[in-house]
């Protein structure tokens, strides 16, 4: 009976001594893991950076579209006043008498404002393309990044676990 409680208490030795052993080992790959916690974390702000800046740039285009679209309209409508107009009365910009040729000629120049602009807002949603093809990327790396996050914090629960048995 003697001899089961010294084996015993030899046996509860060598646990509480392997047990000390590893308590170092947890401690260190905790601090490990923790590092890469926040390695994670700088990293997902970086990336929450880019995308704040695709959604500024994105901003951006669409403000640009519309005012291009609202000169476009503008121009427009002015066209159909001007074919509106009736030769040889007085026009109401300069005062002096409608002419034709004048009103052909200004609406000409209108015509090509407007096959300008229209290239501008093709310019715009090549950009805005662009911008949604990079916002996808930011999003699939948003999605890693917070999968990775989660792996990390899990280990760090399970090393703290691990340390508290």
């Amino acid at each position: 009976m003697l001899f089961r409680s010294v084996l015993a208490y030899q046996e509860a030795q060598q646990k509480i001594k392997d047990i000390n052993e590893q308590i170092p080992i947890k401690e260190k790959e905790k601090t490990d893991t923790n590092s890469k916690l926040e390695i994670a974390k700088n990293k997902e702000a970086e990336i929450k950076k880019e995308a704040q800046e695709i959604t500024d740039v994105y901003q951006d285009i669409t403000r640009n579209a519309k005012n291009l679209m609202n000169d476009r309209n503008t121009k427009e409508t002015e066209i159909k006043k001007l074919r509106a107009s009736e030769i040889g009365t007085r026009c109401d910009k300069c005062k002096g008498e409608v002419l034709e040729e004048n009103i052909n000629e200004y609406i000409g120049n209108l015509n090509e404002d407007i096959v300008k602009i229209n290239e501008s807002l093709q310019e715009q949603v090549a950009k805005s393309k662009e911008a949604l093809e990079k916002s996808e990327k930011v999003k699939e790396k948003q999605i890693k990044i917070k999968d990775i996050i989660t792996k990390v914090n899990d280990a760090i629960q399970k090393i703290d676990n691990d340390l508290k048995k």
